[in-house]
């Protein structure tokens, strides 16, 4: 039996430091796990590959959005002193 991969949509959200809107990009993932995803965007932006920008890519916090993925929530990756912290967005159960 073998596992059949799901291509998730992966929503990037760019902001300045200063909180400004920079700009968006989009790309499909095959990680199957949140956390995989993740790591993926902290790699990428290690190595100056995020989609949709050109400049220093260490230079902006990135707002996270996998809409295809079972119970997704955004997440925020911001950056600190060049170091990444990834921030969970908890929804409040009603």
């Amino acid at each position: 039996m073998t596992t059949q991969l799901i291509a998730y949509d992966v929503h990037l959200t760019y902001f300045r430091k200063n909180g400004k809107y920079y700009t968006n990009g989009n790309y499909v993932s095959y990680k199957q796990h949140l956390f995989e995803i993740w790591e993926e965007i902290g790699n990428l932006r290690d190595t100056g590959k995020l989609p949709g920008i050109t400049s220093d890519t260490k230079e902006f916090h990135i707002l996270i959005e996998v809409p295809n993925y079972p119970n997704a929530h955004p997440t925020i990756l911001i950056v600190k002193n060049t170091n990444p912290i990834l921030l969970l967005n908890t929804r409040r159960q009603q």
